[in-house]
């Protein structure tokens, strides 16, 4: 996986969640054998939502608060800024818009590490491809 398969699987997490949530409540295409697609659709959506949540946990605090800000929750990096400001008020020196985006560099090095090192390409089905 690359850099940007990583973002795009974070960046997406939020769709994943609503569209397995939809899925699960309101449709009966589940349950029934002859639907199509929708099951392995799913399925798909549940590792996808399940490697992105593993991926988090993996991290740090800190890189998984910005990776969640600014990823997920798609937070300015101003707002990302004030918050880690706030919440290590007398632990650190203020925190400045460059350190987060380095932050945020060194969690998805940190995963597309993780990942080639004991997954190879193994997971590659999982990649969301834009086109």
């Amino acid at each position: 996986m690359m850099d940007r398969d990583i973002v795009n699987l974070i960046r997406n997490h939020k769709q994943y969640e609503a569209e397995i949530m939809i899925m699960r409540d309101c449709s009966d295409e589940l349950t029934e054998l002859e639907s199509s697609t929708r099951p392995h659709r799913y399925a798909l959506l549940k590792r996808r939502l399940d490697l992105s949540g593993h991926w988090l946990h993996l991290l740090p605090e800190e890189e998984g608060f910005v990776v969640r800000k600014r990823l997920i929750e798609g937070w300015a990096w101003l707002r990302i800024a004030t918050e880690v400001d706030e919440k290590y008020r007398n632990e650190k020196e203020p925190c400045d818009v460059r350190a987060l985006q380095r932050a945020l560099e060194k969690a998805v090095k940190r995963i597309v590490d993780f990942m080639n090192d004991n997954f190879a390409d193994s997971l590659d089905f999982l990649v969301e491809y834009e086109g």
